[in-house]
Formats: structure tokens, C-alpha cells, sequence
């Protein structure tokens, strides 16, 4: 089996092609006492979605300032400052990941802010001819966040960031970042909001299905292009540390991290209603304890095994392998809650399709 890279824009595409996923098929609507859905709906957009798209506009937005006045004053001290304004935005983005419904599905913000790994040798090649189109496939691997941890951080030197090409290629790339996120929000404050509370059923296309699809979709990315393909559980035991996210910054641990808060936090609602609440209100259970406080404490187990590695993501799996295998496994005991028993209680359908072997 080849151990080449397997760019993260292959593995979702793999996820998303089909339609019928590998487990319940038609779980039916969930019966239990009556519960205002549209109501939790609303609060997951006011209380998770909108704040955190908001934390993240906010972030990019000092990320351009920095890189403006870097530009006017191209020094140490201002590259340190848009490197860390970088890091701090790129954080924020792992809350908005697994929210790809609506106009993040229609503006493939996934895709287009963070597929990895990078393929340095298109971006290379992008930035030499000056003539290339971040918005076509061909450089789906070549842009977003991973182009810009490039940039910032393949080496300490200053000399290479402040050459013209890069520099060119840097504006556009957070351009990119600024436009989509922007045409997102936009979109969401112009009456998604509203559609999305209002479509409250459980099937197919329904916003809670949509929601615990992309929840699940978002984990299982997580789980194997952040953990298990640099660990190399897809290659037979040979580990490619050089694949984790952030290669570059080294920040890999950092965004696994807030990727998996983030993802808890939707299923928790933040301070409002989530779907932990309405598995409560279905009576829903996992042996002698409600589903919804298992999934919590799986999450809580993830969070302290990755919490226990060393703040490099990369050499854990080069030198301490065993520590990183042990989080897989507690990401692969999730997995089953989240996939299988959340969606039958709910009556939700898994309409994507992925070769996980779950």
C-alpha cells in the first residue's frame, strides 16, 4: 500500500459522494414527550453557530491589520505579530468546521479554508507564474489556512515572507478567507437563520439531520486526517508525522484540540438547548446512564488524552506513538456513539458514506 500523502480534500470527498450511509438507514421520526426542535434549532444558531463565526471574522480581521502593517513595517516584531494574529485565527476556525449546512455547504467553506495536507509543489508553482485561480479544483490543496501556515512558517527567516510573490500570494490566500467567511455570515444574517430554526423535521435535508451529519462528518475528519492517517493506521503501521495539520507552525496539538471543543460545544448547545438535551428529553440511553452524559464523558476522555500530549502533535507520534494511539482509540469509542446510537434515538439518517470500517 502506497504511503504517499492523502490530501484531505480526497478523504472528504470520499466521505460525501454517497448518499446512504453504513448504518440505520431509516431510523423514522423519534418518539418521546414533545419538544420544541425549531426552539433548539434557534438556540444552537444564537448561542454556537453565529458567536463562533463571529470569533472567527473578528480574528481573520486582525489577522489582515497585522498583515497591513507588516507590509508598511516589514520587521520581527510585526511578522511575530501576524504569525500569532495567524495561529489565533486558524484556532477559531476549528469551532466553524463542523458547521458546513446551508451557506457554508454552498460556499464549500471546508474545502476552500483548510483542506490539507499542503501540496507545496502547486503552490510553488502558483506563486513562480503569478497566474493561477484559487477558487478552481486544481488548487483546492494549494490555499486557505495550510497555504498561509506555509508562508508564516516554513523557515524563521524573514527574507523569504517579504519576497513579492509571497507576499502576493499570502493577500490572496487570506482574501479568500475574508471573502468566503463574509458571503457565509452574510447569508446566515439575510434569513438562513430563520430557515434553518423553521426546518425542524428529522429527515433527510431537515436542519438537525444536516447538523448531526456534518457533526459526524467533521468528527470522523478529525479523527483520521488529524490522528490516524499521520499516525499511520491507513499505512499498515507506518507513520507520517509530516501529514498532522499545521505541519509548518507545529500548532497541530492546538487545533485538534479546539477542533473537538468545538464540536462538543455544538452537541451541547454552549449555554442553550443542543441535542444532548433533546436525547435527554427522548429518555434516550447507553446502558444504565442517559446517551447524551456518555457522549459528554467520551468527549471529556478525548479532551485529556490530547490535553496529556506534549504541545507537538508531530513528535508525540514520531517518539511517543503509544500516548497518540490511545487517543484514537478514545476517538474511535466516540465514534460509535455519535454515529450509530445518537442518530437511531433521533431518528436522523447518516446519508454519507466512508470506508472507516466503524
Amino acid at each position: 500500500m502506497s504511503i504517499k500523502a492523502i490530501p484531505f480534500a480526497i478523504i472528504a470527498a470520499v466521505f460525501m459522494q454517497a448518499s446512504i450511509g453504513c448504518k440505520d438507514n431509516n431510523p423514522g421520526e423519534p418518539v418521546g414527550a414533545p419538544f420544541a426542535r425549531e426552539d433548539m434549532l434557534k438556540e444552537m444558531a444564537e448561542n454556537v453557530i453565529m458567536p463562533s463565526y463571529s470569533k472567527l471574522l473578528s480574528d481573520v480581521q486582525q489577522l489582515e491589520a497585522d498583515f497591513e502593517m507588516f507590509k508598511s513595517s516589514p520587521n520581527q516584531q510585526e511578522f511575530i505579530a501576524v504569525r500569532t494574529s495567524f495561529i489565533a485565527a486558524y484556532v477559531s476556525w476549528q469551532s466553524c468546521s463542523p458547521f458546513e449546512v446551508g451557506p457554508a455547504a454552498e460556499e464549500s467553506l471546508r474545502l476552500m479554508l483548510n483542506t490539507f495536507t499542503l501540496d507545496t509543489s502547486q503552490l510553488k508553482a502558483n506563486m513562480e507564474s503569478g497566474s493561477y485561480d484559487l477558487f478552481s479544483a486544481q488548487n483546492s490543496d494549494a490555499k486557505g489556512f495550510p497555504a498561509l501556515d506555509f508562508l508564516l512558517f516554513r523557515n524563521d527567516s524573514l527574507e523569504q515572507f517579504t519576497q513579492e510573490k509571497a507576499l502576493l500570494y499570502f493577500e490572496q490566500n487570506l482574501d479568500l478567507i475574508s471573502e468566503k467567511l463574509n458571503t457565509v455570515i452574510s447569508k446566515w444574517n439575510d434569513g438562513y437563520d430563520q430557515e434553518f430554526a423553521s426546518n425542524s423535521g428529522t429527515s433527510v435535508g431537515s436542519s438537525l439531520g444536516l447538523m448531526v451529519n456534518e457533526l459526524n462528518f467533521d468528527f470522523e475528519l478529525l479523527k483520521n486526517a488529524k490522528v490516524a492517517i499521520p499516525l499511520g493506521l491507513k499505512t499498515l503501521g507506518v507513520a507520517q508525522p509530516e501529514l498532522v495539520e499545521a505541519v509548518y507552525s507545529d500548532k497541530s496539538k492546538e487545533l485538534l484540540l479546539a477542533n473537538l471543543i468545538g464540536i462538543k460545544n455544538l452537541f451541547i448547545g454552549a449555554e442553550g438547548q443542543g441535542i444532548d438535551d433533546y436525547l435527554d428529553n427522548l429518555d434516550a440511553k447507553y446502558g444504565n446512564e442517559n446517551l447524551s452524559q456518555a457522549i459528554i464523558n467520551r468527549f471529556d476522555n478525548c479532551e485529556t488524552k490530547i490535553s496529556a500530549l506534549n504541545s507537538s502533535l508531530k513528535s508525540e507520534i514520531e517518539n511517543n506513538p503509544s500516548a497518540v494511539e490511545a487517543l484514537h482509540t478514545e476517538l474511535q469509542n466516540l465514534v460509535v456513539l455519535l454515529k450509530t446510537d445518537m442518530p437511531s434515538q433521533l431518528g436522523v439518517q447518516i446519508t454519507y458514506q466512508d470506508n472507516d470500517g466503524d
